[in-house]
């Protein structure tokens, strides 16, 4: 075997010129220098074939998985609030519709009250489904994070 002084690169005995810079090689190396770079080539190896094992995570990807997953906390915590907002504009609409001064309401009056809150609940809504197309695509971005090979 030959090493490459300029780029580190190791050719077979054969080449006269390094096939990664083109730098023109030395002689071959001794029997012990030979062995040592074998070793630390095959430990090298060996550190790779670990990495791809199929549960390793790095490090980068386990963070995100957190990330996400406190996410997914943030959102279900804002659709438990848009749950509260929807049972309070359901209230005022049942207390403006029984509390009102007029004893009768006709139908009228009971569109006009429950449009009074049609610009809230629209708000509301899409509150609540951007809430759950977040925690939808949080968790897989978390599962995919975290078992990557699945």
């Amino acid at each position: 075997m030959k090493k490459c002084s300029h780029c580190g690169a190791v050719q077979k005995d054969s080449r006269m010129t390094c096939i990664d810079c083109g730098a023109p090689l030395g002689s071959s190396l001794d029997d012990k220098s030979e062995a040592a770079l074998e070793d630390m080539l095959d430990d090298k190896l060996d550190g790779l074939s670990e990495r791809a094992e199929d549960f390793y995570v790095p490090m980068r990807d386990r963070i995100l998985a957190v990330v996400c997953i406190v996410g997914i906390v943030a959102a279900i915590v804002m659709l438990y609030l848009v749950g509260g907002e929807q049972d309070k504009i359901d209230a005022a609409d049942v207390g403006n519709m029984y509390f009102s001064n007029n004893d009768s309401i006709s139908p009228d009056d009971f569109f006009r009250i429950s449009g009074s809150n049609s610009q809230r609940q629209r708000e509301v809504n899409e509150a609540g489904g951007g809430a759950v197309t977040a925690i939808c695509t949080l968790f897989v971005s978390a599962f995919m994070l975290l078992f990557p090979k699945v």
